[in-house]
């Protein structure tokens, strides 16, 4: 009986099939995701790929260590997700254009127009300067960018979402909330 369970246990061993590397971007020399697939027969998507795959580069390192700010390699997984919506290629591209924002915060923040606002949430109060540029807010305190969050889009939902209101309110995937006010 061992035997069996011992052969059985082999080759069950032998059948199961590893998970994917991990990756950041797209891969289109071995596509594992249909998003990757996707991606790579769209020129336009491709593209855009290329440049976050370059921008990450630059970026990385920047990047503070933070709740409000997403990893690449989770972002990468929950824009796989893109994949089930039905127009798989304005979620990629929402998706998309949620990291380039990212990355221009990092890389190429706003000198001169940045708003101030105070803001409550997660635990504290804090003053922020706010750039507001391309449909995002990217948000700034002492000690660098704080958050960027953006508008729900082409069935993609950033990782930090701003409502609406009088009051901003910027929502992060897990639920916890920031509420924002400009001072002037």
């Amino acid at each position: 009986m061992s035997i069996i369970v011992a052969v059985t246990s082999l080759w069950m061993t032998a059948q199961a099939v590893p998970p994917p590397i991990e990756q950041t971007t797209a891969d289109c020399d071995r596509p594992v995701y249909a998003s990757d697939r996707f991606i790579c027969t769209d020129p336009d998507l491709s593209r855009q790929e290329q440049d976050i795959a370059r921008r990450w580069q630059s970026a990385e390192a920047a990047l503070p260590e933070s709740p409000w700010i997403e990893r690449q390699s989770a972002w990468f997984k929950r824009r796989a997700v893109c994949a089930f919506q039905e127009d798989q290629g304005a979620c990629l591209r929402a998706a998309n254009s949620e990291r380039e924002q990212l990355f221009r915060a990092v890389l190429d923040p706003a000198d001169g127009a940045l708003r101030t606002a105070r803001c409550v949430g997660d635990g504290r109060r804090q003053t922020l300067r706010l750039d507001t540029r391309g449909g995002a807010l990217a948000a700034y305190g002492d000690e660098g960018l704080a958050w960027v969050a953006g508008p729900k889009t082409g069935g993609w939902s950033p990782f930090n979402r701003i409502i609406s209101g009088r009051t901003m309110m910027i929502q992060r995937q897990d639920g916890v909330r920031i509420s924002c006010r400009f001072t002037r």
